[in-house]
């Protein structure tokens, strides 16, 4: 059953699988715009990041506002003469970029400390200030919040705006970000375009950026009160991007990070520098292109799709892990490329595919059980060969041809009558001279009661009534079954398992039935009952008659038996219990027909088959022809063959009645020579014949045309000079072909020969090659003799087939010449024709030429 519907879902295109990779194809790609499976996606760029040996770049360093620093100097906010010291220590000490993470969004021309902080800026000429866009008031709109004038004129400007993920995690930054019209370069960017004005980043308008934070070590850090103090040497900054910026807990704004260990929060400026060293190393992290992530979910999907239907539940839990393992290191390949690829959705398409494909197979296959119940159960009765619901008798007509095929004929067939008993049913019909048999049986679903009237109840009659009771049997056994399926679990599982398990008891019969009847698969086959009925006929039976076998009285129409008639040929066929084979005819075929009836014991145990006919119908036409050609042959030899060996023999005779003087020894010999000769050439003749006719290998090798040619003149020479005949070979080239010589030669030779033979006196044959095409050749022999009769035409190759006209009679032979040739090139791979009309014929052939250089 199961490989019912597997054929029926790999033969046909697969409409559901179709529907179904569609589907997970479109979830799994428009998960890439909507990132439905946003949280996956984060856990596992989250688990990728901490797997990068990542470590920090000692060309950074971070001068931190830390928890010691305030405590020293002061409650925040300093006096802004603070960091003007400390940028002029960075300055004085050549830091590379200062990236000053401190918002100076306003100034006081009149206050000294902001003097100093602008003049320290003019003077480094090398700070960079950070700006932010905020939401002043609730009701307002965003505004750009930028440093005070006076610091910003001097200075690098940078944005320190942040876009948390949904779980409040910071993976990305937006490399430029846009307020109104002016674009703002990240604060990290803008640090590191300072040493750089141009960078190709400024072209590829790149928006989001992931940024791969350092996982080995850390940047070095410093006090920013240990720098103005003097604690920390000046060299320290020398030719480095320094960072300065709030650490403090108490102070500072801390972000959570893929990176942070028990919910650790990272301070801005450490971000910053993260930022910062991936832009230095160019690693930087983009999304991949949504065209490229479509074309991967695709190929992986339909890899999936496909593989699924063709593998067993472990094998596809397999494939599911390998395949699930390489998006894995596909994304982690990528990522550690530059490239994010959220492999989240491919990877539960992934998950889900197997199990979809499982759940849309059951559902098929619960629907195909459901369907084959009734299917199943209608086959069974309608089948043409249904075994083992086979009803042998459902009607009167059946039970009357049946008693008829047995030669029962003193029968009664009576109603059911519940008021009369079944002795007096019986005792009615009862009498001295007759033994009574009698059955209860069911015809057109009536109760039925069956008499049988014997002279004599011998072993005939005990067989005749054995093989009613097997069919009255099996009847039962069909019908009982129908009781217990009606009476079994509704379930369609159980309902189909009884199924199968009789149509595994339906198999097993019908092998053991097919493996006793049908023994010549070439011939044939039909399989009857005893009413008529066709159950079974193979392909060759209707090649056979040219018609559909339905009913055995088609088959008794179209074939006529050589002897008997078909009524007793069955009756010997089911009652003597052997086989039966008689000939027949049908048009112009000649068939061996043989009939036999295949009977069981009747056993309650044994589930019996009930008595069938298998016909065995063989075409003989070929025997029968074989022995026509040969009673033909013997005909022939007994003429053609003996009649030298006769004249030789009443020339014996004949010399022995006259005088030696008398003798004239010139004609003796002429005349011996003659008979001997004609004799000789017969025999060679069927020798030649036989053995090109035999299964004997011909060997094939390069052969010169006009040698073979010329050397079958040469032969026929004499031949051709006693009718003053002019033999002319007409070959424009030197062509070689791949053949037998010998062989290629005797061809030539019996062609040329009856061209000789046919033509009369003082004529022409002529031998022509001449070039097709290419490499094909066309190898003639022409005469000038009267042409072939029409009624010799259509046997001209046959063996035997001579004219009658008196030029042929004349022309001694026994046409097996041309049966020869026509025989030789067939093994030669060609094939012989012919063009005949008053003024000449012409045998012609192909050969396909070789190039020996």
């Amino acid at each position: 059953m199961l490989a019912l519907l597997k054929n029926s879902t790999t033969n046909r295109f697969d409409w559901p699988l179709l529907i179904l990779g569609l589907i997970i194809l479109l979830q799994v790609n428009s998960n890439q715009y909507w990132d439905w499976t946003q949280g996956f996606d984060y856990s596992i760029y989250d688990s990728h990041i901490q797997n990068f040996s990542q470590p920090a770049d000692d060309k950074i360093l971070i001068i931190e506002i830390d928890e010691q620093s305030l405590s020293l100097l002061g409650d925040w906010p300093w006096p802004r003469s603070y960091h003007a010291q400390m940028i002029n220590l960075l300055t004085q000490a050549d830091a590379g970029v200062i990236a000053y993470n401190i918002i100076f969004s306003n100034s006081n021309p009149e206050d000294i400390n902001d003097q100093l902080l602008s003049g320290a800026i003019e003077s480094s000429g090398r700070t960079i200030l950070p700006l932010y866009f905020d939401r002043l008031l609730k009701e307002d709109d965003v505004s750009e919040v930028l440093p005070a004038l006076a610091f910003r004129k001097y200075s690098g400007l940078g944005h320190v705006n942040t876009y948390l993920d949904e779980d409040g995690t910071l993976r990305s930054i937006r490399l430029m970000d846009r307020f109104k019209e002016q674009r703002w370069p990240h604060f990290s960017f803008a640090s590191f375009l300072f040493n750089q004005p141009y960078s190709p980043l400024l072209e590829l308008n790149l928006d989001d950026v992931f940024i791969p934070f350092i996982t080995k070590g850390d940047f070095q850090r410093v006090s920013f009160v240990d720098v103005l103090t003097g604690l920390v040497p000046a060299e320290t900054f020398s030719q480095r991007t320094v960072f300065v910026g709030m650490t403090a807990t108490s102070m500072g704004d801390p972000l959570l990070i893929p990176t942070n260990d028990g919910g650790r929060q990272t301070p801005a400026v450490e971000i910053n520098a993260n930022v910062y060293q991936a832009l230095d190393n160019g690693q930087l992290i983009s999304p991949l292109p949504n065209l490229l992530s479509l074309i991967i979910n695709t190929v992986f999907v339909l890899v999936a799709l496909y593989l699924m239907p063709k593998l067993s539940g472990i094998q596809q839990f397999a494939v599911t892990l390998v395949c699930i393992l390489l998006a894995w290191l596909l994304s982690y390949g990528l990522l550690y490329q530059g490239y994010w690829y959220r492999s989240a959705g491919l990877i539960i398409a992934l998950l889900t595919i197997p199990f979809i494909w499982n759940l849309l197979r059951l559902s098929r296959l619960f629907n195909y059980l459901r369907q084959q119940v009734n299917q199943l159960k209608r086959q069974q009765d309608t089948e043409a060969f249904r075994l083992p619901n086979y009803h042998g008798l459902d009607t009167e007509d059946d039970l009357n041809a049946f008693l008829r095929l047995m030669q029962i004929d003193d029968y009664q067939i009576l109603s059911f009558d519940s008021d009369l008993s079944e002795q007096a049913t019986l005792s009615a019909y009862d009498s001295v001279d007759t033994i009574t048999k009698k059955l209860k049986l069911l015809l057109n679903s009536e109760e039925k009661i069956l008499l049988l009237n014997f002279k004599e109840f011998t072993s005939l009659e005990r067989h005749k009534l054995n093989i009613l009771k097997q069919l009255l049997l099996q009847k039962q056994r069909d019908e009982l079954k129908v009781i217990h399926q009606s009476q079994s679990s509704n379930d369609v599982f159980t309902q189909q398992l009884s199924l199968i398990s009789g149509f595994q008891q339906q198999l097993s019969m019908t092998h053991s039935l097919f493996e006793e009847s049908i023994e010549g698969v070439s011939a044939g086959i039909l399989v009857s009952d005893l009413t008529g009925k066709v159950l079974f006929s193979n392909k060759a039976l209707s090649e056979l008659i040219k018609i559909d076998v339905f009913d055995t009285d088609l088959l008794f129409q179209s074939i006529t038996l050589i002897k008997g008639e078909w009524l007793g040929l069955l009756r010997d066929a089911v009652l003597l219990q052997s086989s039966v084979t008689v000939e027949a005819k049908i048009g112009q075929k000649d068939l061996s027909v043989s009939i036999r009836c295949i009977q069981d014991k009747v056993d309650a145990s044994l589930s019996p088959l009930a008595p069938l006919l298998v016909f065995n119908i063989t075409d003989i036409s070929t025997v029968k022809q074989a022995h026509r050609s040969r009673s033909e042959m013997i005909d022939f030899l007994s003429h053609d063959l003996r009649s030298p060996m006769a004249s030789l023999q009443a020339l014996v005779n004949q010399l022995r009645n006259r005088k030696s003087a008398s003798l004239d020894v010139e004609d003796l010999i002429d005349k011996v020579d003659q008979y001997s000769r004609r004799g000789l050439d017969f025999s060679e003749q069927f020798l030649e014949l036989a053995k090109v006719e035999s299964d004997e290998e011909v060997l094939l090798y390069e052969v010169d045309l006009y040698s073979v040619a010329q050397n079958a003149f040469d032969t026929l020479y004499h031949q051709a000079q006693e009718k003053s005949i002019q033999l002319e070979i007409d070959i424009d080239g030197d062509y070689w072909v791949l053949t037998n010589g010998e062989l290629l030669e005797r061809i030539l030779l019996n062609l040329v020969s009856n061209a000789i033979k046919y033509s009369p006196n003082d004529s022409r044959v002529l031998l022509k090659v001449r070039v097709l095409q290419n490499t094909l050749l066309q190898v003639g022999v022409g005469d000038e003799g009267p042409g072939i009769p029409d009624e010799l035409s259509s046997r001209l190759f046959k063996p035997y087939s001579r004219g009658e006209d008196s030029n042929t009679k004349k022309a001694q032979g026994i046409g097996l010449g041309l049966r020869f040739v026509d025989v030789a090139l067939k093994r030669l791979n060609s094939q012989i024709q012919f063009e005949t009309s008053a003024d000449g014929t012409l045998f012609y052939f192909n050969l396909e030429s070789i190039d020996l250089v």
